[in-house]
């Protein structure tokens, strides 16, 4: 909270806090429990380290230069300082603390120091030297503690720089109350070990959307950016990794710094090229990935007092690629794309604390890194477009697999899924001309007697009507007993039983009835007559490319369908084969009623009726007759 508070209020927060004049500060104002940044003028001795206690006995006539601040272009008894070298810096702080716990807490120097207070050494990162030879460069931000005892402490920094193009002291000493301290310290590291957490889960959720949809690779690149970008934010800040890897040395923690921006920005613009191709064009980026390409390479390969001058033309070709990227994103939102305005509002916070730590770290303003705050706001913002893109886009499967069961349910209708299911097909798309399966089934054909005659009296709507009437009553029949519908042909159904024949005798049976039930409505008596037979059969797919349909091809069709004409002429509704006879489990009710020559046989067929205690029509009368 205080840091977002900091952040909201920061140009009057500063404004407010007391400032060092000439290297003295006096904070007896001021309330230690809510710590001071020390900013304003020390004393400032250049290429040299004085103790202490020469300082409190004899300081030389001093120089003044404001903390934070780069000694870069100072001019020091008209000599112009570079980046590299070492100093002595001095600060007197007076203030109602004598005797109580205190508390410093030390950003980075650049880039190794030694901190004492009153003479005494309470803080050092690295070893500060007066040569490259002799100093170590190290980046440790810490927390020291002490006990001043009178109102005024006398603060000393040695800190020397050669590896970096810019010495000096980079960020502020904070200094309050040992309690207040350690809270600022600890709610710091919460807010990068959070940033860091927040935008690692980020990165593991992308590239695991990636390995399961690996078609877009908006989330792949999304992923790594926040891969790097986190790696970015536990090297820098209060840099945490070193806590895990205290032997971390200045070169690879600056290393792993500047590549997160090189490496970073081609990412981003890859994943912004997959977002949105069609205002994205990969040539509006071109020249600031080569520029990254080759920072990377200089960043990998050169040491650490070269490369570190990539950090400015990598600044700069990353503010060029966020107005880019933010025109893009304008064109977006006119095209009325889903999640664009947030993801503006993202990079429009982001280029705001871009431009504040790039004029901070440079020296032109007193401020605070915002940049990972600032980062980890856009990169939520680009979170949640990506999960309005995912999620229109499961909404769109979702409909998909809707319509295709829908479409499925609709085919099934067409196509049995029980013809589907015996040529080992999960589904109608799988379906070649050609596939065929063979086995021993029973057929069961059945026709509408007179149906001809009936017909003519009809108009075309009702004899639709009458014929799926029917049909809806005697084809769930069939369903029940195990049989699935091969063919409806006119008034005609062929049935096709792969268990039992003694399904298909009880599907007639059942069939029948329900046909005397429709009777019963006192319409036109409707009669049916059935045939049964089982053989071997060959269900299978015929036609041509473009058009095909399932059929069974066997003699046992033919037979069927004869001892379906028989049904009239022998006045038995429900005619078998010896063949179907012979198979069925209960035959009561049955009787044989002779070798008949049918159509198309050469041999005699043993025929079965089954009798059913129906009504008998008028027409059946007059034949017995």
């Amino acid at each position: 909270m205080r840091y977002l508070l900091l952040f909201l209020f920061l140009p009057s927060a500063l404004l407010a806090a007391p400032t060092a004049v000439q290297g003295k500060l006096d904070l007896h104002a001021w309330d230690l429990n809510d710590p001071v940044q020390l900013f304003g003028q020390w004393d400032f001795y250049a290429n040299e380290f004085l103790s202490p206690d020469s300082l409190k006995e004899a300081p030389p006539a001093a120089h003044y230069i404001d903390v934070p601040s780069f000694w870069n272009g100072y001019d020091y008894d008209g000599r112009i300082l570079d980046g590299h070298g070492y100093a002595t810096y001095r600060l007197q702080v007076s203030g109602d603390f004598a005797g109580k716990p205190m508390g410093l807490h030390i950003a980075d120097m650049q880039s190794a120091y030694e901190l004492y207070v009153d003479g005494q050494l309470i803080a050092s990162a690295g070893k500060p030297g007066t040569s490259a030879e002799t100093a170590i460069a190290r980046w440790a931000p810490q927390v020291a503690y002490f006990q001043p005892a009178t109102n005024t402490i006398d603060l000393v920094l040695h800190i020397s720089n050669y590896e970096h193009r810019q010495g000096g002291t980079w960020a502020y000493f904070t200094f309050g109350s040992a309690k207040a301290i350690a809270y600022e310290r600890d709610l710091s590291v919460a807010f990068d070990l959070f940033l860091a957490g927040s935008l690692l889960i980020m990165a593991f959720y992308h590239l695991g959307l990636f390995a399961l949809r690996n078609e877009d690779r908006s989330a792949l690149y999304f992923g790594l950016f926040c891969l790097i970008t986190t790696l970015r934010i536990l090297v820098s800040g209060e840099r945490v990794l070193t806590t895990f890897l205290p032997e971390m040395s200045f070169a690879i923690q600056l290393r792993i710094e500047y590549l997160s921006m090189a490496l970073g920005l081609p990412l981003f613009t890859a994943y912004i090229r997959n977002l949105y191709p069609d205002t994205a064009k990969w040539q509006y980026f071109i020249v600031t990935d080569v520029i990254a390409g080759v920072a990377a390479a200089i960043i990998l390969f050169l040491p650490t007092d070269i490369f570190n001058h990539t950090s400015v033309p990598l600044q700069l070709t990353i503010m060029a690629v966020s107005i880019i990227i933010f025109t893009v994103m304008i064109q977006t939102i006119r095209k009325g794309r889903d999640g664009a305005i947030p993801a503006v509002a993202g990079m429009v916070f982001l280029l705001f604390c871009l431009i504040n730590d790039i004029a901070y770290v440079h020296g032109y303003i007193q401020s605070i890194n915002l940049y990972p705050f600032g980062l980890f706001v856009f990169i939520f913002s680009q979170s949640f477009n990506l999960s309005l893109i995912f999620s229109r886009a499961f909404r769109s499967v979702e409909r998909l697999s809707t319509d295709l069961a829908l479409t499925n349910d609709s085919y099934s209708r067409f196509v049995p899924r029980e013809f589907l299911r015996h040529l080992n097909k999960q589904d109608i798309r799988e379906i070649e001309l050609g596939d065929q399966v063979e086995g021993d089934m029973t057929v069961l054909f059945s026709d509408i007697r007179s149906f001809t005659s009936r017909s003519e009296k009809m108009t075309p709507q009702e004899c639709f009507q009458f014929l799926n009437d029917y049909l809806g009553r005697v084809s769930p029949v069939v369903r029940s007993y195990g049989g699935f519908i091969d063919k409806f042909i006119g008034d005609a159904i062929m049935p096709i039983f792969p268990d039992s024949p003694n399904n298909a005798v009880r599907a007639a049976i059942e069939m029948q009835k329900e046909v005397a039930r429709m009777n019963e409505r006192g319409t036109e008596p409707l009669q049916i007559g059935i045939g049964i037979h089982t053989g071997r059969l060959a269900l299978g797919t015929i036609g041509e490319r473009d058009r095909m349909e399932g059929t069974v091809i066997s003699d046992a069709v033919n037979l069927a369908s004869r001892l379906q004409d028989l049904t009239k002429k022998l006045q038995s509704p429900i005619i078998l084969s010896e063949t179907t006879y012979n198979q069925i489990s209960h035959r009561e009710g049955m009787r044989y009623l002779g070798s008949v020559r049918v159509k198309g046989k050469s041999e005699l067929t043993r025929i079965y009726a089954v009798d059913l205690d129906l009504p008998v029509t008028a027409a059946d009368q007059n034949a017995r007759l």
